[in-house]
């Protein structure tokens, strides 16, 4: 499906913003931005299981996305909320990774995917870009063990 000038302004501005992505040029950003792919999903319905291989970058454009990790004592912790303007993914843009945490939408939710292949083909040449994604990845993967590790105890 293609999207619209106002869903590709949306992302072109979310992408130059993205810690990550904000050193790209233009042309890289607008390439990004012309590659989303659109998903709704309804309150409770799950995005990503944790455990499950993905490979895409997850830009919420509005709702609200929880983060959810299996307890070492049995059950789920809720141990984020992400909102509007806000990513997650990136961890499985550096190799096919499963998915450390499971993610479900809190209320009605649009959410824009960027595939994995198409990020590369895009930012291969931008060494800067690829070391902070690599950077974001080892931060977030940290934060996550220790609130799982937190939750043991």
């Amino acid at each position: 499906m293609k999207l619209t000038d106002e869903e590709l302004k949306w992302g072109r501005e979310l992408l130059s913003g993205i810690d990550f992505l904000e050193s790209l040029p233009k042309d890289e950003i607008d390439a990004l931005a012309k590659s989303m792919g659109k998903s709704e999903y309804n309150p409770g319905q799950t995005i990503i299981f944790q455990g499950e291989f993905t490979n895409s970058l997850y830009l919420v454009h509005h709702g609200r996305v929880s983060v959810w990790v299996k307890a070492k004592e049995g059950g789920r912790k809720k141990v984020a909320e992400i909102g509007p303007r806000n990513y997650f993914g990136e961890m499985s843009l550096i190799g096919s990774t499963s998915a450390r945490a499971t993610l479900k939408a809190e209320e009605s939710t649009v959410v824009y995917s960027i595939a994995g292949d198409d990020f590369y083909k895009i930012i291969q040449e931008d060494l800067n870009a690829l070391q902070k994604v690599k950077d974001k990845i080892v931060e977030r993967k940290k934060t996550l063990d220790e609130v799982s590790a937190s939750g043991s105890k």
